[in-house]
C-alpha cells in the first residue's frame, strides 16, 4: 500500500497537502461551484517525497500534512477534488503496534486490495454509498485515465455516479 502511494507520487499523480482541515474545506469547492488548487499542489516530486518519507518517520503531528491524490479540483464528481489517501495518525494499531504513523484511506486501500486479491467485482448493502465514490476507485486503479467514464463502468457491476 505505501509502495503504491510512494509511485503515485514519483509519478506526479500525489502530493502532500499542508493545509489544515478548515482550508482543504474551503477549498474543496461545493457540488455546482468548482474548488480550488491547494497552494501545496504544485510542490517538486523530491520535496513530496521527503515529506511523505518525515510523515513515515512519525515527525510530524495528525493533521499538519495528508497526501492527496492529484486529479482534478474542478471536477464535478466532488470525490475527485483531490481525495485524502494517506493521513498521519499517531494511534497504536492492534496488529503491528506503533509500527506506522501513517494510514491509507478506504478509497485509496478498498481498489488496491481488491487488485491484490483478484477480486473483480463485490456484493455490499453499501452499494449505493460506495458506487458514488467508485470513480476515485477506477482513479486508483489507473490514475492515467481519471476522467475516462467508459473504463471506470466497464470495471464495475453498477455505473460510476459522477
Amino acid at each position: 500500500m505505501h509502495a503504491c502511494a510512494v509511485s503515485l507520487i514519483k509519478a506526479g499523480k500525489a502530493y502532500v497537502d499542508s493545509q489544515s482541515a478548515e482550508e482543504m474545506r474551503a477549498n474543496r469547492g461545493t457540488l455546482t461551484e468548482p474548488g480550488k488548487d491547494s497552494p501545496y499542489r504544485n510542490r517538486s516530486i523530491e520535496e513530496n517525497l521527503d515529506l511523505f518519507a518525515r510523515m513515515r518517520a512519525g515527525e510530524f503531528a495528525e493533521g499538519t500534512h495528508i497526501l492527496r491524490a492529484r486529479i482534478d479540483m474542478a471536477s464535478p464528481n466532488i470525490n475527485l477534488r483531490d481525495p485524502a489517501i494517506y493521513r498521519i495518525r499517531h494511534a497504536s494499531h492492534h496488529r503491528t503496534g506503533d509500527a506506522w504513523c501513517i494510514y491509507p484511506m478506504y478509497t485509496f486501500a478498498h481498489p488496491i486490495e481488491d487488485a491484490i486479491e483478484n477480486i473483480t467485482h463485490s456484493v455490499s448493502h453499501w452499494s449505493s454509498r460506495i458506487s458514488v465514490r467508485s470513480t476515485t476507485g477506477c482513479w486508483m486503479r489507473s490514475p492515467p485515465r481519471a476522467t475516462s467514464r467508459a473504463r471506470c463502468r466497464s470495471r464495475s457491476s453498477s455505473p460510476a455516479s459522477t
